[in-house]
């Protein structure tokens, strides 16, 4: 069998007749106050090999990343670097060693270029005066994106114009470029679509070849089975299973060992119903925004969940935030339960019972540095003010009843959002939109970068809001979430709708297809 279970007593080994251990972590224990992140993690990873490691979120891989990069500091336990003991104070102290990490969250500086972003780290081992010129940066940029393959991003525009999409590769190639001993990849398919998974999987086979260790970490199963040599499980900050034969081993097993239980999947049968002559709740004509968006008109009716299928670029992210009134429409209308809207400003949106979910909660959807309860109310504060104050009871009182019903594990709502996880972190997104009573969900990838757990509870309350009679247009660069949830779909290529899915299910081949442009017309 190549699962071994309760492995925190057995921790992971390189693999027989692999090269010498580069990086070892012996009996790391790890608290936060009363939290206790790692216990006794004991973890061994080896050069030219790609190293799994999966977990819920909370399950302690986030600060095993922050320690194997300097940023924190274990309680107690000791890192080994080929066979000598290392204490890593700073991310510096990593980066001399050469480790390099691509966070689950992006570190680029947005109003800095595309080639500025790729020189900084570069500093402390190049001139400073070779880079003095603008010129230089370009050239520098120009030639390390061709070296690695990251075709049409320009070197001289700001690192805000461009999609998420390709910031996270921005982040990659900086990584990567510097040759590491150690690359540690958190979540970085995350927000690729599936071309440029493919083009990173070509990048970190050239890495492998040059004898590069990989630690790899990943809510998306099938990538870490298909690319990682083996797998160690986390549960709880403790090591709980190893799989030293992803492929062989089937995902339900590496599911249960996740979660400590079984999760089974929503059966089609739960699927919500479409509801024939159900009234239209908002209704776009004819949006157009420069030359991203064309001609797109669409119906979204009371209880309905609208999928909008497409690759990466084709508009979809233009029309959420119109339809959200965080970008001006160059032409075209909106109405909303029949009468004429417009949107000037997200505030106009939100007023009118529009919600969006954004893909970066980070930057998007959170204030992380203020507590659970202003962040759940944040949407909703007109609720919470008599007479000029604040009823800040009600308010805490509002936000644990909210995260109880969404599953949200947390100490208190007067605790900063930005402690907890990832997954705990988008349930706040959705509960921000509860407590405002929104009735239409504007859901951009809601889903992105949660464990396979959070995953299933995100469906059920999806499933839950149309079952209520709420309205959501759903995007999400999983093509499987895509069809799973859908009662139609829409797909967009090239910024227009070029295909509609009224009849569900329908085979994935056909819906690919549609979005890669091979395809026209309605299918009814």
């Amino acid at each position: 069998m190549n699962v071994t279970p309760n492995s925190a007593a057995a921790p992971p080994q390189a693999a027989s007749g692999s090269r010498d251990t580069l990086l070892a972590l012996i009996g790391v224990n790890k608290r936060y106050g009363e939290t206790t992140a790692l216990r006794d993690v004991s973890l061994t990873f080896s050069p030219g090999r790609i190293h799994g490691l999966v977990g819920e979120n909370g399950a302690g891989k986030s600060t095993l990343v922050k320690i194997m990069s300097g940023l924190e500091a274990p309680d107690s336990g000791d890192l080994n670097v080929e066979g000598s003991p290392v204490t890593l104070r700073s991310p510096q102290d990593a980066f001399r060693l050469g480790f390099s990490t691509v966070y689950q969250e992006l570190t680029l500086a947005p109003k800095l270029t595309v080639g500025e972003n790729l020189l900084m780290g570069w500093q402390a081992v190049e001139s400073r005066r070779r880079y003095r010129s603008h010129r230089a940066v370009d050239r520098f940029a120009t030639t390390m994106m061709d070296d690695w393959e990251l075709e049409g991003i320009p070197s001289y525009v700001p690192v805000q114009r461009l999609t998420l999409g390709d910031q996270q590769r921005l982040e990659i190639v900086r990584a990567c470029a510097r040759r590491p001993r150690l690359l540690i990849l958190d979540e970085p398919t995350a927000a690729l679509g599936a071309p440029a998974v493919k083009w990173l999987r070509a990048q970190l086979a050239k890495l492998i070849d040059a004898g590069t260790c990989i630690v790899y970490i990943s809510h998306r199963l099938e990538e870490i089975r298909s690319s990682c040599s083996d797998i160690t499980v986390l549960r709880d900050g403790r090591c709980v299973g190893a799989v030293d034969d992803p492929q062989g081993v089937p995902e339900r097993e590496i599911v249960r060992m996740i979660a400590g239980r079984e999760i089974e999947r929503l059966e089609a049968g739960e699927k919500v119903a479409a509801r024939p002559g159900a009234k239209v709740r908002l209704e776009a004509r004819s949006l157009t925004v420069g030359r991203v968006l064309s001609e797109v008109s669409l119906k979204l009716s009371e209880g309905e969940i609208l999928g909008v299928a497409a690759l990466e670029g084709s508009g979809q992210r233009e029309l959420f935030l119109t339809l959200f009134g965080a970008t001006r429409p160059d032409g075209g209308s909106l109405s909303l339960d029949g009468q004429p809207a417009r949107f000037r400003t997200p505030r106009d949106a939100v007023a009118a019972g529009v919600a969006l979910v954004p893909e970066d909660r980070k930057s998007g959807g959170l204030l992380l540095e203020s507590s659970n309860t202003s962040n759940v109310v944040l949407a909703s504060l007109k609720k919470f003010q008599r007479f000029g104050f604040f009823r800040s009871r009600a308010a805490r009182s509002l936000t644990v009843g909210i995260l109880q019903s969404l599953a949200v594990k947390y100490s208190s709502p007067d605790e900063r959002v930005g402690a907890l996880s990832g997954g705990n972190q988008q349930k706040v997104v959705l509960a921000k939109w509860l407590a405002a009573e929104s009735q239409i969900f504007l859901m951009y990838d809601p889903t992105r970068g949660v464990d396979p757990a959070t995953k299933i509870d995100m469906y059920t309350r999806i499933r839950e809001l149309a079952n209520e009679g709420r309205s959501i247009l759903l995007y999400s660069s999983e093509m499987e979430e895509v069809l799973y949830l859908s009662t139609r779909i829409l797909v967009m290529y090239r910024g227009r709708i070029v295909r509609e899915f009224a009849n569900l299910p329908v085979a994935d081949e056909e819906v690919v297809s549609a979005m890669l442009g091979l395809t026209g017309g309605d299918s009814s």
